[in-house]
Order: C-alpha cells, then sequence, then structure tokens
C-alpha cells in the first residue's frame, strides 16, 4: 500500500478555506492534504509520480508542518510535508540524487499541525533566479496539485486561440492574462482550468477553484483585473 497524488483520498482541498477555518485565521490552503490507502496510514510511503531529481531532503522541520522534502520533476516541483523524518534519515536520499516513477520518496506522517496523519501536498509550476521553485503561498505559482497531475496539457494554439491572443504563457501550465477577463470566458473553460489567482491590494492572492462553492457565489468578480494569473489545467 502507497500513497500515489494522482489516486489519493483528499481530506481538504488546494484553495479557499471554508468559513470556520477563516474565522480561526486560517484563510487559504496551499495543498492538498492527502491520505493512503490503509485506514491507518501512518508511515505508509509516498511514491513519486515521475522521475526527478531530489532538490530538499526537506532536513528542517517546521513547528506547524513537520518534514517536508522537494522534489524536483522538471516542470513542477513537489512536496509532502508532516513527515517523521527528512528522507536523508528515513530513506538515505541526498540531494541530487535521482528517483524514479514509482519509487518511495516519503512517508505519511503527522507532525507539526496536524489533525492526524496526512500528507500536506503542495507543487509549485514557478523557479526562482537561483533555480530552485518558489512554494511562497503568496506568489502565484501554486497549484491544485492531484488536479495538475491528472490534467492534459493546453497547447499554446489553444491558449491564444481562447484569449485571443492577449496572453503570456510560460510552460503550458499557466496563463498571465494582459487584458480584462470577463467571468463567462472563464465559465466556457471552467472544465481547463485548475484555479484563478486574483492579485489583492496586499500584494496576496485571493484564489478560485471550479466548481468550489467560493467559484461560483457573488463573491466572484465579474471582470478580473489586468494582470490576473490565471492556471490552466494540466
Amino acid at each position: 500500500m502507497s500513497l500515489d497524488p494522482r489516486k489519493a483520498r483528499i481530506t481538504s482541498t488546494f484553495g479557499e478555506w471554508p468559513q470556520w477555518r477563516k474565522d480561526a485565521g486560517l484563510d487559504w490552503h496551499n495543498a492538498d492534504d492527502m491520505h493512503g490507502q490503509n485506514a491507518n496510514d501512518f508511515g505508509e510511503p509516498i511514491i513519486a509520480t515521475h522521475d526527478g531529481t531530489v532538490a530538499s531532503v526537506g532536513a528542517f522541520a517546521s513547528s506547524s508542518s513537520g518534514y517536508g522534502p522537494t522534489i524536483d520533476h522538471g516542470g513542477f516541483g513537489i512536496q509532502h510535508w508532516h513527515q517523521e523524518q527528512p528522507i536523508n534519515i528515513s530513506l538515505g536520499l541526498k540531494v541530487g540524487d535521482r528517483v524514479r516513477a514509482g519509487a518511495t520518496i516519503g512517508f505519511i506522517g503527522n507532525k507539526g499541525f496536524s489533525t492526524g496523519p496526512h500528507s500536506h501536498c503542495m507543487i509549485s509550476v514557478k523557479r526562482n533566479a537561483d533555480g530552485f521553485f518558489n512554494f511562497s503561498r503568496y506568489d502565484g505559482w501554486l497549484v491544485a496539485p492531484q488536479a495538475y497531475l491528472n490534467g492534459d496539457y493546453l497547447t499554446d494554439a489553444a491558449l491564444d486561440s481562447m484569449f485571443k491572443g492577449d496572453v503570456a504563457v510560460e510552460g503550458n501550465s499557466l496563463v498571465v492574462c494582459q487584458r480584462y477577463v470577463t467571468r463567462a470566458e472563464l465559465d466556457l473553460y471552467a472544465n481547463r482550468i485548475i484555479s484563478v489567482n486574483i492579485a489583492r491590494p496586499d500584494g496576496k492572492f485571493t484564489t478560485y477553484i471550479p466548481g468550489a462553492p467560493s467559484f461560483v457565489n457573488a463573491a466572484f468578480p465579474t471582470v478580473l483585473p489586468q494582470g490576473q494569473v490565471v492556471l490552466i489545467k494540466r
């Protein structure tokens, strides 16, 4: 038994928290909370979905999230938090080691702020200038992990046709709109969109997920501002 992020059961999805979480001061969830196949999945192996390279063994535990190593899969980076140990100890892996699809890259844990064993799985599609993936929750480069891993690619031509050339395409996975975008346009392509990150005056983002209540309620603007980042389903 193992946790495959493409198939894992999710108990808390990427995006806007429900109101009771917001009331507790948590406004946004930057991951999918994933579970393994066993009812008691503590210690269950987490597998790699693609070939990749160890970018970080997760040597330093966060008080809230436990240990979270990073695997670089080329077009995206993935982290699995709440592990009990860094993977140089639990698996003997070190930075630069190659991992193959299906290989164990960690174990489900319960370390940090957690209501039970699970993997807080994060995916970033953008690198910093130093070459490492940017996992900041406020920079707009995080995507809904399971949707991203199970999605299909949109070609540059399809994106150009969708938005009539008024976009800048990066890596076939995200679009930066150069004009105002209407809600009606996005609704037409809701099945191809992972999420919509709306820049706020405080420099943070409000995220909407198609199909989620926050995507269809009155809080969603009819017209999105220029410079809006739209993440397109892969």
